[in-house]
């Protein structure tokens, strides 16, 4: 008894949750952040899009003027964030990329806190090694698309409903204020309000919820009011669209992402999410889980449809897994709405595995410790072939390292081999790289970006800079004149586009 006393009163063991917070919080940071800019190396088509619109943010000014703005407003919070990148520290893949890891790694703490409060902190413990291991995970971080954004906003709504059934005083004023927020920033992703639809669906059929909502009428006017503050400039823009018949081509097919199922999509997401053969889908490297990873999460299913189904928390679950496969049968890249659900019924299988055990030895505390050894070994085992299969992946297999497109990483440190020579850089073959590289213009003094005219092959014109050096982005040979010289050949391993630019020299007369 003395022995147990001094054990409970010694700092390591009163301290152990926030000491192996710590731990967790260092080890997601090391994961997220380890050559995050070039890990994998260039962008993803994806990735890519969403530095465009980012871009194209404050020339648009969709809160002022969200009629023209149009699609603009589609992931704007996303796209706040990553032109902030762009400005602080000039275009690069780093700079794309930067906020997705500052959001994923604010996603783990909130998960591992909401994990804790839903189950026992010990449970958020051991699940926290399998999330900031998990592939997927290092996935998001290192994705320069919205998909953070979503992730992030998804946790913040459970984790404020959970506060507004539970919390009371100003705790729940401040959760449904923070509810109303969440809500108005998820209506600006791409399906967001689909998520929100299934999660007001989930509070209308489960009869806590309903009660609370009852309850709590005199608040819904003004979380309404508020919600439609937040969401003006997207209601307008939304209207118009309709009133103009542009509802197939804009916002709401930004937006909403209409689109027939088809069961190849459905089964891309499925594989996607598990499976033996590493891709890219959507901007992410895939799949989601190890065939270990997805017996846990069954085990975990299981188990809350038979302990837990009558909860706020099973009924969520399974709207976001219903949600999740509806969306993929439209777009497989919709696998990471898969992600949140997937840890929580991980935590799930945990909590069974290790209840099991304590219930064989309820009154031998030796014997419940020898549990620590086999999960360990799980536990440990998961999160190596999972971090190992993402950066095997993104460095020596071919269906992704192919997937990422080289040209901006090379094409920066040819401007910095060059910086005392005026570059005009032009750009023909694909409008969205045009629209991204034209930063560097205003990036670097001695660079020009220019376009040649749709249907045009990539060449030398009147119109184009010829000062110094022209750099021809693509990987088609270009007709020049002959008053320049090719001086410079950048290429990468892509088996479709070895050549990534060219540089010629202007002759001296």
């Amino acid at each position: 008894m003395k022995r147990k006393q001094a054990v409970q009163n010694s700092w390591l063991y009163k301290y152990r949750y926030p000491i192996a917070g710590v731990f967790l919080a260092l080890i997601a940071a090391f994961m997220v952040s380890y050559r995050f800019w070039d890990a994998p190396t260039g962008l993803a088509q994806a990735e890519i899009q969403s530095g465009v619109a980012a871009v194209q943010l404050y020339e648009a000014n969709p809160l002022l003027h969200p009629i023209s703005a149009g699609s603009s407003l589609v992931n704007l919070p996303w796209s706040v964030l990553q032109w902030l990148s762009i400005n602080l520290f000039g275009l690069s893949t780093m700079s794309l990329r930067l906020p997705a890891v500052l959001l994923t790694l604010l996603s783990v703490v909130l998960l591992i806190f909401l994990i804790s409060r839903l189950m026992r902190p010990s449970i958020a413990m051991m699940t926290g090694l399998l999330l900031v291991s998990s592939s997927f995970m290092i996935s998001i971080a290192r994705s320069g698309t919205a998909t953070a954004m979503t992730v992030l906003l998804i946790i913040l709504l459970l984790l404020c409903v959970y506060y507004a059934l539970t919390a009371a005083g100003w705790r729940r004023r401040t959760a449904v204020v923070g509810l109303v927020i969440t809500s108005g920033l998820m209506c600006y992703m791409a399906a967001g309000p689909y998520i929100l639809l299934a999660m007001l669906l989930v509070a209308l059929l489960h009869p806590q919820t309903r009660l609370a909502i009852k309850r709590g009428r005199r608040w819904l006017l003004a979380m309404v009011a508020g919600l439609v503050m937040i969401t003006l400039p997207l209601i307008i823009a939304t209207v118009h669209a309709v009133l103009t018949g542009n509802v197939s081509d804009g916002i709401i097919s930004d937006l909403l992402l209409i689109g027939a199922p088809s069961l190849s999509n459905l089964v891309t997401m499925l594989q996607a999410y598990v499976g033996l053969q590493p891709t890219v889908v959507g901007g992410l490297v895939a799949p989601m889980l190890t065939i270990v990873g997805a017996a846990l999460v069954v085990v975990g299913l299981v188990y809350a449809a038979v302990t837990a189904r009558a909860s706020v928390r099973f009924y969520a679950l399974v709207g976001m897994i219903i949600l999740a496969l509806i969306l993929g049968s439209c777009d497989a890249s919709f696998v990471y709405l898969l992600f949140v659900p997937t840890i929580i019924l991980g935590a799930m299988a945990l909590a069974y595995i290790t209840g099991k055990w304590y219930g064989l030895f309820p009154n031998n505390p030796y014997a419940r410790v020898f549990a620590i050894i086999p999960i360990a070994i799980l536990i440990g085992s998961l999160c190596s072939v999972d971090a190992s299969r993402y950066f095997s992946a993104v460095s020596y297999n071919g269906d992704v390292v192919y997937s990422y497109d080289q040209t901006l990483p090379v094409l920066t440190d040819f401007i910095r081999d060059n910086q005392d020579v005026q570059l005009g850089i032009v750009v023909s073959d694909n409008p969205d790289a045009y629209q991204l590289y034209s930063v560097l213009s205003l990036q670097y003094d001695n660079v020009e970006v220019a376009s040649e005219l749709p249907g045009k092959s990539a060449g030398i014109t009147s119109s184009t800079p010829t000062s110094g050096k022209v750099v021809i982005l693509g990987d088609s040979e270009p007709d020049v004149p002959d008053s320049v010289e090719l001086s410079d050949i950048r290429t990468s391993w892509a088996k479709e586009h070895p050549v990534l630019l060219r540089a010629y020299t202007q002759l001296q007369e």
